[in-house]
């Protein structure tokens, strides 16, 4: 008769509830009770069947985690450069870089040329006004030397003569930078054809012009080289340049050389006088 620890033994090995096997062992009359499938191992079967299913478990554990971690690199990615496309894998995630890059590239393009253009026009825009700058410098400065060289003396402001004497004269530099003075679109030059000094012509002006001297009396009519009739201000708007500046004197029944031509020409933006002024 079996033992208690051998009937635990025997009962643990298939399956069986031990004091349902112990009763079964005890009876003398045939018993039979229910015995569950049980695989059962000698040692050296046992450590293989093991390490088979321990190299299955990492075969699959790394498969798994490689795609798991793929996928989340993906998913990265995709978050980070801001794409949009379905699917999971490396092979999605190439496509979709390869469109955007292609897209980026002609964007960039198209942005960089844009770029050059205004900024070509900007260029431009800033040369035009650095030179509009020069020249009103220039002007100034001309104007200035013109000033200084007419006599003291005159009922007229040197100003006003400067606006006057302008009228008919123009003042430029040649290549050597001395200044020379034009009527009329040629060079003054004397009875030898020698080209004039500025302050020469400035003084053969002042003597020509019939413009007072200081505390005489001119009637009104000193500088005009006609009568004092007509006149008006209204229109100055129209004038432009030259020729619209003599339109508006005829009209008006004003010399363009009188004191009174003068008045209005000072009326006028210093773009406009530059102009109204050229010979």
């Amino acid at each position: 008769m079996l033992n208690d620890e051998q009937i635990k033994k025997l009962a643990d090995a298939s399956k069986l509830d031990t004091v349902k096997l112990k009763e079964a062992i005890s009876k003398e009359e045939e018993v039979s009770i229910e015995i569950p499938e049980v695989q059962t191992f000698t040692p050296e079967e046992l450590e293989t069947y093991v390490n088979n299913n321990l190299e299955e478990a990492k075969t699959k554990s790394y498969g798994e985690g490689k795609t798991a971690g793929l996928e989340m690199f993906v998913k990265n990615q995709k978050e980070q450069l801001g794409l949009e496309f379905e699917g999971k894998s490396g092979e999605d995630l190439v496509k979709a870089l390869q469109k955007k890059f292609s897209q980026t590239e002609s964007e960039q393009v198209n942005e960089l040329q844009s770029d050059k253009t205004n900024l070509q026009q900007t260029v431009q825009q800033k040369d035009q006004q650095i030179t509009q700058l020069q020249q009103q410098l220039q002007q100034r400065n001309l104007n200035e030397q013109i000033e200084n060289m007419i006599p003291d003396g005159y009922a007229m402001n040197k100003r006003q003569i400067r606006i006057l004497f302008s009228a008919d004269h123009s003042i430029e530099q040649n290549e050597d930078g001395k200044m020379i003075v034009k009527k009329n679109g040629s060079i003054m030059k004397d009875n030898m054809a020698n080209v004039m000094e500025v302050q020469d012509v400035i003084n053969g002006f002042m003597e020509t012009s019939g413009i007072p001297k200081a505390g005489t009396p001119s009637g009104g009519k000193a500088g005009r080289g006609g009568d004092d009739s007509g006149g008006g201000e209204s229109g100055l708007e129209t004038i432009t340049d030259r020729q619209s500046f003599e339109d508006y004197c005829t009209k008006n029944k004003i010399h363009p050389t009188s004191t009174e031509a003068v008045a209005i020409v000072e009326k006028l933006p210093e773009t406009v006088q530059s102009k109204v002024l050229q010979s």
